[in-house]
């Protein structure tokens, strides 16, 4: 399959209409729309998301965290 990339007006009845060149006549084509919007998506930034989360001080401990992985870890290789 071929992609050909052509830009196009979506009129008041809210059609779109196309001409392909002749060498794609009688074939069929599977026609994906991609729309401008009208302001675009943003993507956040990781670390202003992770600052954003709430800090649970009451939280475990790294050392408790880590012993649990290790147990964790340590199960792996039991029967």
């Amino acid at each position: 399959m071929n992609a050909i990339e052509l830009e196009a007006d979506i009129d008041e009845n809210n059609e779109l209409h196309l001409k392909l060149p002749s060498q794609h006549r009688g074939k069929h084509a599977r026609v994906i729309v991609l729309v401008d919007t009208a302001a675009p998506i943003t993507l956040g930034n990781l670390d202003a998301f992770l600052a954003s989360m709430p800090i649970n001080a009451d939280g475990r401990k790294r050392e408790e965290i880590d012993a649990q992985v290790q147990e964790e870890r340590d199960s792996w290789d039991r029967p």
